[in-house]
């Protein structure tokens, strides 16, 4: 592990279940994508959210938690970008996703997701289901 490497910190069950997550996501179309975009709101989710940021910090996790929510924010960036390419015709087509607004919180929920999975030994499982939201049916061992 050294400091180039944050997800050194995470121990190697959560970064195989994190691995499997991000495999499984590449498998959504990218119109179903969409349906994942939740804007939760609320002290419940407010309170989901702050506690994450507290057991990260004292966990020792930050880097690795902020650097794997930026490759998700980065990801659906991306992955938004390359469904709006038309590769025989050189024409770019609308985004799959109706506003910038709806991209936001598209990767805002994906990234909540995968915050969840990274400190997913040390939540409380209440806390991992709220951040996780629709995404847990995309985990692994989810039925």
């Amino acid at each position: 592990m050294s400091e180039a490497d944050p997800f050194g910190r995470l121990p190697r069950e959560v970064r195989r279940r994190l691995d499997a997550f991000s495999a499984a996501v590449d498998q959504v179309d990218l119109d179903r994508l969409s349906l994942f975009a939740v804007r939760p709101r609320g002290t419940r989710h407010e309170a989901a959210t702050a506690t994450a940021a507290d057991v990260a910090a004292a966990s020792g996790r930050v880097a690795a938690v902020e650097a794997a929510r930026n490759v998700a924010v980065d990801y659906i960036a991306r992955r938004v970008a390359t469904g709006m390419r038309i590769p025989r015709m050189g024409q770019t087509g609308g985004p799959t996703t109706s506003s910038s607004a709806d991209r936001v919180d598209l990767a805002r929920s994906f990234a909540e997701a995968i915050t969840a999975i990274a400190l997913e030994d040390l939540l409380d499982d209440d806390v991992a289901a709220e951040l996780l939201g629709p995404w847990a049916e995309l985990l692994p061992d989810a039925s």
